[in-house]
């Protein structure tokens, strides 16, 4: 029927269809799969749903359960994990904070696609946060645990808040009020 149809010869299921196009095809207004839990109390049910372009995944769609998790795993292992308080964790699956990065030196990368340009801010083991530009492959400025600025080094400053490697310039930069220091 055309209701459930089994195409035998192409290996494919159609529900709503009796001429499916992958190995299972739903076609409704809304398609959606559920999924329900009948061993827990109240029974929470997640759903996958499709229609108008949109794609939504809903975990305890009736809020049946607290502190819902949403996982996605690859090779075994949990990637990512959205909890019930909106954050989401990369390399954790106990974000802390809205977004959560845990791993070997971590890296934001942001790159231009317009412009090809892209830089990256990173954290380290060494306790500071930098900044990476992968366009010129260097570290432009990094910051420590104390608030020491390194601006141009990948050295944190050592007897001194901020540390310039390169020309400073004080003051407005579009007017000639500007107090220069230079590298000697």
């Amino acid at each position: 029927t055309n209701t459930l149809h089994v195409d035998s010869s192409n290996n494919r299921v159609g529900i709503g269809t009796t001429s499916p196009s992958v190995s299972l095809d739903i076609e409704a207004t809304t398609p959606t799969i559920r999924l329900t839990d009948s061993d827990a109390s109240g029974t929470p049910e997640s759903e996958i749903k499709g229609g108008g372009g949109d794609l939504v995944f809903s975990a305890d769609r009736d809020n049946e359960k607290a502190s819902t998790v949403m996982q996605f795993q690859t090779d075994g292992s949990t990637a990512m994990t959205i909890d019930s308080s909106q954050r989401v964790g990369i390399g954790t699956t106990s974000p802390s904070n809205m977004l959560h990065l845990s791993g070997t030196d971590p890296i934001i990368q942001f790159t231009d696609t317009a412009g090809g340009d892209s830089f990256g801010l990173f954290g380290s083991a060494s306790n500071y946060l930098g900044f990476f530009n992968f366009t010129d492959s260097r570290t432009d400025m990094i910051i420590d645990g104390s608030g020491n600025v390194g601006i141009g080094t990948t050295s944190v400053p050592t007897g001194f808040k901020v540390a310039v490697n390169g020309d400073l310039s004080l003051g407005e930069t579009s007017g000639s009020d500007n107090t220069f220091i230079d590298q000697k």
